[in-house]
């Protein structure tokens, strides 16, 4: 029985595609089966896609082994239980479904933030803290951006150049927000102290610099030098002077001396000019220390002032990232107390599953050390830890992710049994061939040049690599593309590639991945141009839709009435029309101030949705789809601290929200392919540096594990080579650099199950540069040059499709836009039936300017936990549902554990109320002889009108005498803050949704509809508002 299965504490190094989420679902099966209650066991990854399928993979092979014994037996096989039955099987399955609500298996952040709103109070957090999207917390770091720039002036004109070291070559906001967005988490990481590590024996001395100089010149006239030195000393007593240090070190014979070099130009350097340089290379190396610790003090100045603002801004705006969570928790005393941990998140913690782990940050592992240390100190299987990572696949150490965390954990964690796993039972042959081509051979490779060592160091981790699937055919092929003009040759050959395939198998999965977004959009670009459908992992931002563009624009014009550019385009639009829009300034101004006073008055979501209205019917399938993404995003906003106008537009311009449209063929960085798979692969962005952009600062530490002891300001070539200590931590920056390429490539290698093509630019030479294309090439197909249109390498076989079959693409989904818009598949015809819900009727069907549609958007999430507890009440006479249920129901409808209690506090107060509690009294309808039917959140579909009307109906009350229906009643709940003088109004939106329930419960009892009474329940003031209907019958329905 393998190790898996017998020892309780296990760490994987599972290579590409070697089944880790297999091995990881074993486990947890194992668990199940062995009698862990659900509840006990967590198991986290970094995504929510990744989560699910773990979940999924669980309760997928626990269903297949409940009704089939084979099945059983070949579970417990796999996880180490002999003779399993599918009665244990089909046992622990309803165990698992009967509480899936209280499964632990989630995301990591998620797991934090379920932590963190248990301790809200300690930590620091305000009540009904929530997490927010990339673009709302962008949002407000602008905002405390600009609140920071409005210090002095100068100090900031000091920052800015002493920042870009005296070269205005960006402009301030630009550098500011490129100083917050690459220093603020180092900030928050690096104790103070660290910041402060630079420091000097004594300041530079420009008295003593000018004697140098002058004996210097001294000594240009007395002594007989050979013209190449005279000249080189001119250079650089010209370059001191004029406090041109950098100058002076780069090159000549400052640099010389400084490298310890006798000689310049074969000329031997005297003794005496040799000591003075090196006085003045002693004099320039404390400038440079001085300018270093210069701009090291003014960031960290920055960005103390940066973050007092940032965090004034999330408490009042309640709105954190995950990031903020992990910190707070990692910094937190409380998980020294577990027992108050496992009390407060209402069950321990017995078995551990971390996927995933070598991404895994320093302040993520302070917060699970704990919890895993605690765990692993059992010795046997009623606690266990199973960690899953892989270091060659370490490629996020730029959002923090700490490899060496991983390869450590032996101090953490004594006793671990380590499992290597290097067969992949995803690629091909000739897929992994090349794999072992190209990382076997990675420390000689001459594409790392200087960074050999490093790559030497990440080869030293690579296993040769072996596969399961050996009958699988597959290709690869290196491929050099023809020159074009037009475009990056690569990534249109991609797309040459990309439609070639569409052809030849439809069904084919495609990836084609790149190293950078920049790289993603162009191939988007050519593939929209060859008219191929392709999707984005990530999504895109929905400025892409002709009618955001549309909405965007009126908004600009609403921030902006002088936008001459928004109002031409809003003028000769529909929009515009139905607006009264001209395009003059005058017309502009009091359309402008009109919008505002909306949006003020109803929020983004429900102007919007006004506006859509007009735009839909002129909207094919993908376009109303981004108008609905476009709603959904408002909605988010609508649900937080009201926002200006221009940060709403930002807002929607750069959040990417996916396609719900679905293609075989999938554009994305490597970083976002990790954990996919495909049948293709295409590689057409693989000529970028192997060494990034360099960093603001660099962080110096005991070991990769510990928190910085230094933060030092980047230092240049020529500071690097007067002070060579801190040129260590550049070259240590570097080789940090060559890993995680290193691991990128393998990760882009490892996606192909296939085919594998892998495209470069036409430089026409032999050489081996700096790149993945360089690595690629040095492997597989050294000594040939890269001329244009040139195959390099072929591996496998070409016509491997040949024997397959794949699966015809899946029809795009029809899918509805947001109620009240109709979504057209093409201008002519409607696709299907219309899809209509009563609540998207409140306020009529008719868009007039004057008349608009509402939706109270502020109050989204409080309906959703009223209407999850109204759901419990059946009669009020009968036995009502005890605290704890409405409080579990209130939870999982989005409440938080903060504020729980008062909100069940305040729905019993509802239920208390005279007229609410009369219409859940079953005795306010009894009658002799009459039977009183009860339905809770009844949904309904039907035709109506040549539209599918759908929803749900919240309370249905039907009276029978014997099996013929007398009359019914339909309850709707609302949440609204309404008052005696806007009750008429109220009433008055919602008699359309009502009258839409109406006309369907008599459809569904075959009656007709004035038998059917409506009422509205505002559960606020406790009103039971009856609409205009005819008087109750009192005969039964013939």
């Amino acid at each position: 029985m393998s190790a898996l299965a017998t020892s309780p504490h296990v760490a994987i190094r599972a290579s590409a595609g070697s089944g880790k989420t297999y091995q990881l679902t074993n486990r947890y099966l194992g668990l199940l089966i062995r009698g862990a209650a659900p509840e006990t066991i967590l198991a986290t990854t970094f995504t929510r896609k990744a989560a699910g399928e773990i979940l999924g993979r669980v309760l997928t092979r626990l269903a297949k082994a409940s009704l089939n014994s084979s099945l059983s037996v070949e579970l417990g096989k796999q996880i180490g239980v002999p003779d399993l039955t599918t009665a244990r099987v089909g046992q622990v399955l309803r165990s698992v479904t009967g509480a899936l609500h209280r499964l632990r298996v989630s995301t990591i952040d998620s797991f934090f933030s379920s932590i963190a709103r248990s301790f809200s109070l300690e930590l620091g957090f305000p009540a009904q803290w929530q997490i927010v999207s990339t673009s709302v917390a962008d949002a407000m770091q602008n905002r405390a951006i600009e609140a920071s720039l409005r210090g002095d002036v100068q100090d900031m004109v000091a920052l800015v150049r002493l920042l870009s070291k005296g070269q205005y070559v960006r402009p301030v906001v630009a550098t500011v927000s490129e100083i917050v967005d690459s220093l603020h988490g180092t900030f928050l990481d690096a104790p103070a102290f660290a910041w402060q590590a630079l420091t000097l024996d004594s300041p530079s001395d420009p008295t003593k610099i000018e004697s140098i100089l002058r004996q210097l010149e001294e000594c240009q006239t007395r002594m007989t030098l050979p013209g190449s030195i005279s000249k080189a000393l001119a250079q650089s007593i010209e370059h001191v002077r004029a406090k041109r240090f950098r100058e002076f070190v780069h090159a000549g014979l400052g640099r010389k001396v400084a490298e310890g070099q006798p000689t310049y130009r074969k000329a031997n350097i005297p003794e005496e000019l040799k000591d003075l340089l090196q006085q003045l290379l002693e004099q320039v190396r404390t400038i440079f220390l001085e300018a270093l610790i210069g701009r090291g003090r003014a960031i960290q100045r920055f960005l103390t002032d940066y973050d007092e603002h940032l965090r004034v801004l999330k408490q009042t705006q309640a709105s954190y990232r995950f990031g903020d969570v992990a910190r707070a928790l990692a910094t937190a005393s409380l998980l020294g107390r577990l027992d108050e941990v496992y009390f407060r998140l209402d069950c321990g913690i017995h078995h551990l599953l971390l996927d995933e782990f070598q991404d895994t940050s320093l302040s993520q592992w302070q917060v699970l050390r704990p919890l895993a240390q605690e765990v692993a100190a059992h010795a046997s299987m009623q606690r266990s830890v199973l960690l899953v990572g892989d270091v060659k696949q370490a490629i996020y150490g730029w959002r923090g992710g700490v490899a060496d965390i991983f390869d450590s954990l032996d101090q953490d964690l004594p006793g671990l049994t380590w499992v290597p796993l290097h067969t992949s039972y995803r690629s091909s042959q000739p897929i992994i061939d090349t794999v072992n081509d190209v990382f076997e051979g990675l420390g000689d490779n001459q594409g790392f040049r200087e960074e050999q060592a490093a790559a030497r160091a990440w080869q030293a981790g690579f296993q040769r690599h072996t596969t399961a699937k050996t009958d699988l055919p597959g290709f690869v092929r290196l491929q050099v593309a023809p020159f074009d003009e037009q475009a990056s040759a690569p990534v249109r050959q991609a797309a040459d590639l990309v439609q070639q395939w569409v052809k030849r198998c439809p069904g084919v999965t495609i990836a084609v991945l790149t190293r950078t977004n920049d790289a993603v959009r162009k191939v988007m670009a050519v593939l929209r141009e060859k008219g191929i459908p392709a999707s984005e992992e990530g999504g895109n931002p929905i400025t892409d839709s002709a009618a955001v563009g549309l909405m965007l624009s009126l908004l600009r014009l609403a921030d902006h009435p002088g936008d001459s550019i928004a109002r031409h385009h809003l003028a000769n639009s529909v929009l515009g029309e139905a607006l009264g829009l001209r395009d003059d300034p005058g017309s502009a101004v009091a359309v402008s101030q009109k919008i505002r006073q909306q949006i003020q008055q109803d929020g983004f979501e429900t102007c919007l949705r006004r506006w859509s209205l007009v735009v839909a019917p002129h909207c094919d399938a993908r376009e109303a789809r981004r108008l609905t993404q476009l709603l959904r995003l408002a909605n988010q906003l609508d649900q937080r601290t009201f926002l200006r106008i221009d940060e709403f537009i930002e807002f929607a311009s750069t959040e990417r929200v996916e396609d719900p449209a679905t293609s075989h063929v999938r554009v994305m960085t490597i970083h976002k392919a990790k954990g996919l798979q495909f049948d293709i692969v295409i590689l057409p962005d693989l000529d970028k540096q192997l060494v990034g952009p360099v960093p603001a600062v660099l962080l110096d530490s005991v070991s990769a594990i510990s928190p910085a002891t230094r933060v030092v300001p980047y230092v240049n070539e020529e500071e690097q080579l007067l002070l060579p200590e801190l040129g260590q931590l550049v070259k240590r920056w570097r080789a940090g650099q060559v890993c995680e390429s290193s691991s990128l490539l393998y990760v882009a290698l490892t996606r192909a199950v296939h085919a594998l093509f892998m495209l470069i630019e036409p430089t026409g030479s032999a050489s081996i540069p700096a790149t993945f294309a360089g690595v690629i090439r040095h492997a597989l197909a050294p000594g040939k040059a890269a001329s244009a249109g040139a195959c390099l390498f072929e591996h496998g076989d070409e016509t491997w499709f040949q024997t397959l079959t794949f699966p015809p693409p899946e029809a795009l989904p029809h899918e509805p836009a947001i109620a009240g818009i109709t979504m057209l598949s093409s201008p002519a015809r409607t696709k299907g039936l219309p899809k209509t819900s009563p609540s998207s009727l409140e306020g009529g069907k008719l868009f007039v300017p004057s008349d608009l549609l509402y939706l109270d958007t502020s109050s989204l999430r409080m309906g959703s936990i009223i209407h999850a507890l109204f759901e419990q009440i059946t009669w009020l006479e009968e036995q009502q549902p005890r605290d704890e249920i409405l409080h579990r129901k209130a939870i999982q409808a989005g409440a938080n554990e903060s504020n729980v209690r008062a909100l069940v506090r305040q729905f019993q107060d509802m239920i208390a109320m005279p007229q609410v509690h009369a219409v859940l009294s079953k005795q306010t309808y009894q009658l002799p002889e009459i039977s009183v039917e009860l339905h809770r959140e009844l949904p309904f579909a039907l035709h109506d009108d040549n539209s599918l009307l759908s929803g749900v109906i919240d309370r249905l009350v039907v009276r029978k005498h014997g099996d013929r229906v007398m009359d019914a009643e339909v309850l709707d709940y609302k949440t609204d803050t309404v008052d005696e003088k806007s009750l008429a109004d109220k009433v008055e939106r919602y008699r359309p949704q009502l009258e839409a329930y109406r006309r369907a419960v008599a459809r569904l009892l075959g009656v007709e509809t004035d038998k059917i009474k409506t009422q509205v329940v505002f559960v606020r003031p406790g009103w039971v508002i009856d609409l205009p209907y005819p008087s109750r019958l009192t005969e039964p329905c013939s």
